[in-house]
């Protein structure tokens, strides 16, 4: 069960929310860079010589459905990360810890792998989401917990949104993004029968 933090200080820096929640005092906190939800990521580094995520919010309870959600994927056997501490803050923020999950961000990576090295990670994307599909199919479209329904009545809406903000994706990121997607098609089309619905979709 995650550990419930009632209320902290204003002022509270990461590192003694970190101990308020944990315990124990990190080493260090290092803001992360590469975060497009407006929350601020830190990767908290333990005395244990593990890591840790700490995630804050200017807003309520956008963390209310994390743990749920990562445990619904979880059961699909996705490699997701696990709650330690979540709870709001005095201000009417909030936080959530998790565990950290090692490796490196793919966009400090990609221009380093080869042609067959992406293929073999768009074949891995696209397995993930086949699993991913699986979960129960919502009504309608944009953000939600898994197994509620979204606020929009189109998916193209999104894309209204993303034009209206265009901060939520950043063009670095977007080209990473582009680049994996681009052999999805292919990967789709070896290990997907073609009666899948997504098929025509993914191609």
């Amino acid at each position: 069960m995650p550990i419930i933090l009632q209320e902290h200080s204003e002022q509270t820096s990461p590192l003694q929310l970190a101990e308020m929640a944990l315990g124990i005092r990190p080493l260090r906190a290092v803001r992360q860079g590469l975060s497009e939800s407006g929350n601020a990521v830190y990767r908290l580094y333990l005395q244990n010589g593990e890591s840790a995520v700490l995630r804050t919010s200017d807003r309520p309870n956008p963390f209310a459905f994390t743990g749920r959600n990562l445990d619904a994927l979880r059961t699909l056997g996705l490699p997701v990360q696990s709650v330690i501490a979540e709870g709001p803050t005095q201000a009417g923020g909030s936080y959530i810890i998790l565990n950290w999950l090692p490796g490196r961000d793919l966009v400090h990576e990609l221009a380093r792998l080869t042609r067959a090295q992406i293929t073999r990670l768009a074949e891995r994307v696209v397995e993930d989401q086949r699993r991913v599909g699986r979960l129960p199919q919502a009504a309608r479209f944009g953000w939600a917990p898994i197994g509620r329904n979204g606020n929009l009545d189109r998916w193209t809406h999104l894309l209204a949104i993303r034009q209206r903000h265009p901060q939520l994706m950043t063009e670095h990121r977007s080209a990473v993004y582009a680049r994996v997607f681009a052999h999805c098609g292919a990967a789709w089309n070896r290990i997907s029968r073609p009666s899948n619905p997504l098929r025509s979709w993914m191609i």
